[in-house]
């Protein structure tokens, strides 16, 4: 039996314990509400400041600092390609130098096509005042680019595909949402969500494990460290005292509690992940579609 001033010590470690694992609970809860998705109104604030831009380093500035907060986003560089096109800027649109600022590690396509792309769009330099360019042309490529939004939204591929391989926008902002549109295809394609189930059950064996396959490491170190610290208080009692150990049955029911909630919040996290990505790409298909608006 341990003395009384170690038994002293050992109550104050565990009622630390126990403070630091509530708190760490609600911490754990109001991280669960954070959404770390890219608004509407963020791109199209982005956007604004990008048109009043005079400047190419003021644009490309612009890009640096928004892709700090989304990162391998390619509508970053087609928005810098539309941009520098309509000021005519044919020089700095040669430069692929300025490609550079873009990681392409995550866009669904290599940095070579978005160079043809830019290529394209420097061929296309010459028309912008061509008769080719005329309002009813516009009109109808703008409709074709509302159209694969509406293919995107409903997740119909096939359909997306028929209309994109069908005929190619010969309007430079046309041209420039159009290939946009195509990227999030290849994303949304490819795109694989986290299940729900797993995700419990992976967390049902080691504490965190599912917040971490759900995306949300973070999270996942808050569910984790209540388990194992009431456990392991629990575990101590019942190595001195057995089964008459207040501390096995008190910090037992806590540690089960905890853990029976890192389960349901794994499986909540897996379905909130899903939710952030559907919002996110929901996000840049009408972002698109108000690129054409700001534009006409």
């Amino acid at each position: 039996m341990p003395s009384k001033k170690t038994q002293l010590k050992l109550y104050k470690i565990q009622t630390v314990y126990l403070v630091t694992s509530f708190i760490l609970f609600f911490v754990m809860i109001g991280k669960a509400q954070i959404f770390d998705t890219i608004s509407l109104q963020q791109k199209k604030n982005f956007l604004s400041e990008l048109m009043e831009q005079k400047q190419l380093d003021d644009v490309i500035y612009l890009a640096r600092k928004l892709n700090n907060q989304i990162q391998n986003e390619s509508l970053f560089l087609l928005q810098i390609q539309s941009q520098l096109l309509l000021r005519k800027e044919k020089e700095a649109l040669v430069d692929l130098q300025n490609f550079n600022i873009i990681d392409s590690s995550g866009l669904g396509c290599t940095k070579v096509m978005l160079k043809n792309h830019a290529y394209l769009m420097l061929g296309l330099y010459d028309s912008i005042n061509e008769p080719s360019c005329i309002k009813h042309l516009q009109h109808k490529e703008q409709w074709k680019i509302q159209l694969m939004a509406a293919m995107l939204f409903q997740k119909k591929w096939d359909d997306f595909d028929l209309l994109f391989n069908n005929s190619k926008c010969s309007d430079p902002i046309c041209s420039v949402s159009e290939f946009a549109l195509y990227i999030q295809k290849q994303k949304l394609a490819q795109l694989k969500t986290k299940k729900r189930f797993l995700a419990g059950l992976l967390s049902a064996i080691i504490p965190g494990t599912g917040k971490i396959y759900a995306g949300k490491p973070r999270e996942a170190f808050y569910s984790f460290l209540p388990v194992v610290a009431n456990f392991a208080q629990a575990a101590e009692g019942y190595y001195y005292k057995k089964l008459d150990s207040p501390h096995l049955y008190f910090f037992g029911t806590v540690g089960t509690v905890f853990y029976a909630s890192n389960i349901y919040g794994s499986a909540k996290a897996a379905k909130r992940k899903n939710e952030e990505i559907k919002i996110r790409n929901n996000n840049n298909i009408e972002f698109e579609i108000y690129k054409l608006i700001k534009y006409y």
